[in-house]
């Protein structure tokens, strides 16, 4: 990643890199496999069925769809004979779980050695879409006030509703960026919406995903 960024770098004019959190700083699979378990626990108690059956089938269709696709709770448990009701009290209480997740994060140390060379030439933020407690806990988690300042971290889910990128609302967040050209601002991030994102603003954007080796199996 950082070779790729040093690229970038060289052959334009850059003052702000902005990054994505998950995916991009850190494998978000980390958070999603360690929610997902107890999850999985929550459904299997309830409709006393295999925990880690379960577990296979979020995983796997997390990996289809993506952290935005708001279904995969609910799909799973149309497979299962309960009313509408039922569904929907126990997809609440899931997305509860997932949000308070006390997951066990750590920082990759090629994303480590890539802040700490930039940190001291370029001025650094972080936009991030989700839900603002749980954002901020794999913020706290990963370690991150150590390159980013408080006020350079935007996230989206405390703007509005649809202020999540692609949309560049964050933007308004971050008012150094408006006296800056956005020729000279960078965006790193691992999905289509950050490219989006990217092109909109007119940052240059470079494409980076993390994956764990650990996580391997579940990316096939």
């Amino acid at each position: 990643m950082l070779n790729t960024l040093l690229t970038e770098l060289n052959r334009k004019t850059i003052s702000h890199i902005g990054f994505d959190l998950d995916g991009t700083l850190y494998d978000e699979a980390d958070y999603v496999i360690q929610a997902y378990e107890l999850i999985s626990a929550y459904f299997a108690k309830q409709l006393n069925i295999d925990a880690a059956a379960v577990h296979q089938k979020l995983f796997q269709r997390w990996q289809e769809k993506g952290s935005s696709y708001p279904f995969i709770f609910s799909e799973l448990l149309d497979q299962y004979t309960m009313g509408k009701e039922h569904i929907q009290t126990m997809v609440s209480e899931a997305v509860k779980i997932y949000r308070s997740t006390p997951a066990k994060l750590e920082l990759p140390q090629s994303s480590i050695d890539m802040l700490d060379q930039l940190k001291p030439h370029f001025s650094l933020f972080l936009i991030t879409d989700g839900q603002v407690a749980t954002q901020n806990y794999k913020i706290k988690q990963l370690g991150l006030l150590r390159w980013f300042e408080p006020q350079n971290i935007v996230i989206t889910g405390s703007i509005a509703p649809d202020a999540a990128k692609p949309s560049t609302k964050a933007l308004t967040q971050l008012p150094e960026l408006a006296l800056v050209p956005a020729s000279q601002v960078m965006y790193v991030g691992d999905r289509t919406v950050d490219q989006d994102f990217s092109t909109t603003a007119g940052f240059v954007f470079c494409q980076h995903r993390i994956v764990s080796k650990e996580n391997h199996y579940a990316k096939t």
